[in-house]
């Protein structure tokens, strides 16, 4: 979830907050017209939205503190200055960004060790090669056509999938063309291994993978078939 949201749930919760906040004493009707009805709704689904988020990402929720900065905002306590520190939105924001990007770079170490410890185990099977790079990969059918190069354009067919088996992408049914230079630094190493008409399963280290985005930190294994080689960039 992007953090810009986060903070819109936030805000969006304070706002609903002096409505709801009566919680169980507010009186409440199926019907739609009726107002204390509708502003209660809104506030348990924005409520409950936040909290599964937030469960999701693994961050603690402190009723008390979580309900104190609420009230807080609607006594126009945002001007207080503690300890130097002035208490207001801008600061607010700072301490969630810091916090979710702190969270952030743990799940990727924790993902980066996960795939280290993979690799290593699957290395020591037989019919894994192991690239330079650190690269490994597997031959399940070799091709006999020309081979690619960065700069060359391919079609393929493939499947990704992460280190517990679970499918993230499949291209298997039609393939795909793209220029090679495009590419993840795992596929500009380890498609040019291939010739065209092969079938190769790629382990793709992180720092050969995604720097950034949900599969940052990965440890990616792709199911590939070279299906075609066009020669220079094509548009």
């Amino acid at each position: 979830m992007k953090r810009s949201t986060y903070f819109f749930y936030f805000s969006l919760t304070a706002l609903l907050f002096a409505s709801c906040s009566a919680g169980n004493n507010v009186k409440l009707s199926s019907s739609s017209t009726n107002i204390d009805s509708v502003n209660y709704a809104i506030g348990l689904s924005v409520g409950l939205s936040v909290k599964n988020d937030l469960d999701r990402n693994e961050v603690e929720i402190k009723e008390e503190h979580f309900i104190a900065g609420l009230k807080d905002a609607f006594a126009h306590m945002d001007t207080v200055t503690t300890g130097g520190v002035k208490l207001d939105g801008e600061w607010a924001n700072m301490v969630i960004r810091s916090y979710f990007m702190a969270l952030e770079e743990k799940k990727t170490a924790k993902k980066k060790e996960e795939g280290k410890l993979f690799l290593d185990e699957n290395g020591k099977n037989d019919s894994v090669k192991i690239h330079e790079s650190g690269l490994q990969y597997k031959v399940l059918v070799e091709g006999t056509g020309i081979s690619p190069t960065v700069s060359d354009t391919v079609s393929v067919k493939y499947k990704l999938v992460n280190i517990k088996g679970d499918i993230i992408e499949s291209r298997l049914d039609s393939p795909i063309s793209f220029p090679l230079s495009n590419m993840i630094k795992g596929w500009q190493e380890g498609i040019p291994l291939m010739k065209t008409g092969s079938k190769y399963v790629f382990y793709i280290p992180s720092e050969l993978a995604y720097a950034n985005g949900r599969l940052a930190g990965e440890t990616l294994i792709f199911e590939v078939e070279l299906v075609q080689v066009k020669k220079g960039k094509q548009e």
